[in-house]
């Protein structure tokens, strides 16, 4: 027969592990509904569906232009599902504006891009996407998992283009950037 005491500190126990086991104890994400709904838009830029085939183009693309000694200063960043978006920097010397990042929008480099998502094709080693009837095809070299070439209209063959497209500049580079990277892009976008 069980006494009291005995039963009591079984009681108690099963009561710890319960709160224990619902996180009664503390623990858990501290981060405050700010924070929380900046990694929600920072997960919407870089893609909730990652897909191992995208690993090799995954990231962030200079694709910067300057003319006449003006620099304008953008980026292109593909997702971990091969979503495209392209972002203009507003701080730079072309723009004159605020220091923060904002989705290209009308004739801005790569808006013509932005939105797009690529194809992968194992068989040929490429990524494909159209714009205006044209493909862009990002060449992948199994070897080093990394792109060597990037092909427009089947006519360009190089590790970057530089075109106008529709009265939208087209600037592809097949060589990933460290800084800025997709986090530092989408914690300074513009309010």
């Amino acid at each position: 027969m069980l006494d009291s005491k005995f039963c009591l500190s079984i009681a108690i126990s099963t009561c710890l592990l319960t709160l224990t086991a619902c996180g009664g104890g503390g623990g858990g994400s501290n981060k405050t509904t700010t924070e929380e709904n900046n990694t929600s838009s920072s997960n919407q830029s870089s893609s909730v569906a990652n897909n191992p085939d995208f690993d090799a183009v995954t990231g962030v693309y200079d694709a910067s232009i300057t003319n006449n000694g003006i620099k304008d200063e953008s980026y292109l960043y593909i997702s971990g599902s091969g979503k495209i978006t392209a972002y203009n920097y507003l701080g730079d010397s072309k723009d004159v504006g605020n220091n923060c990042y904002r989705v290209a929008t009308e004739k801005e480099t790569n808006a013509v891009i932005d939105g797009k998502t690529l194809t992968f094709s194992k068989a040929n080693s490429e990524y494909t996407t159209t714009i205006n009837d044209n493909t862009i095809v990002w060449k992948l070299d199994t070897n080093s998992n990394s792109i060597s070439k990037i092909v427009y209209g089947g006519s360009i063959t190089s590790s970057k283009i530089a075109l106008t497209v529709a009265g939208s500049s087209l600037v592809v580079d097949s060589k990933k950037i460290t800084s800025p990277n997709i986090t530092d892009i989408t914690s300074s976008l513009c309010k």
